[in-house]
């Protein structure tokens, strides 16, 4: 989770390379913009579209 309402292709480097490494299948990182961004292999949500996400889909595949 980001504080930042700006979303930055660098707060996903880590997460990048975890998954590059095979050390994670996904990764999605959450934000306080208002936009859905892709960077690299991460999904960027906002947090209010994760919180409605997560609600509507516990238990199931990831978006």
């Amino acid at each position: 989770m980001k504080s930042s309402k700006k979303w930055r292709a660098q707060y996903a480097s880590a997460l990048n390379k975890l998954i590059g490494r095979k050390t994670l299948q996904k990764g999605i990182a959450v934000y306080n913009g208002d936009t859905l961004l892709q960077e690299g292999e991460v999904l960027a949500m906002p947090a209010e579209r994760f919180s409605k996400w997560l609600w509507d889909n516990l238990g199931r595949e990831t978006p």
